[in-house]
């Protein structure tokens, strides 16, 4: 029985990896910037790339499951840090420059998070299909991630692990 529920769990975990790589931050600390004055693209790239310095340290430090039981917290688990870092994002104020990109790096997060409860049924049902088809999709959305993360002048959002 686990011989078959191996390649579940193992899709499972890729398909969180794959979100919290270029697809949002999250952190503690003081790192918004919300409601008050506009930063400067060094001050937004900086808080930026503090945020999903912040995901990616919290996602790896997770618990991979290894089991089919355990897949429900994980994913909770790791929607919950993407959101935080979302919220986070979102209370940045960015320069002119880099809002449109800043405004696509966290809807392509949101769209992210959304995926998470699919997931979840996906794994719960043994549905290896489906988790393929969400794995697919959330590679696609981290590309747009990436790719607006570029745009926005955060290298460490878009995968970079310099800059």
């Amino acid at each position: 029985m686990m011989r078959r529920l191996a390649p579940i769990v193992f899709l499972a975990a890729m398909t969180i990896a794959v979100a919290g790589c270029g697809g949002g931050g999250g952190s503690s600390g003081s790192q918004s910037n919300g409601g008050g004055q506009q930063l400067s693209k060094e001050e937004f790239t900086s808080k930026a790339n503090q945020i999903c310095t912040d995901i990616e340290k919290k996602v790896n430090s997770l618990s991979t499951p290894k089991k089919l039981s355990e897949i429900s917290s994980y994913v909770d688990k790791a929607r919950g840090v993407l959101n935080d870092g979302l919220d986070q994002m979102r209370s940045l104020q960015p320069p002119a420059e880099t809002q449109a990109a800043r405004d696509k790096f966290v809807s392509v997060g949101e769209h992210q998070s959304d995926l998470f409860n699919k997931l979840k049924d996906a794994a719960a049902s043994k549905d290896i299909q489906r988790l393929q088809s969400i794995q697919a999709q959330f590679q696609k959305l981290s590309s747009q991630s990436v790719q607006a993360a570029r745009d926005m002048g955060a290298s460490k959002c878009a995968g970079a692990t310099t800059g």
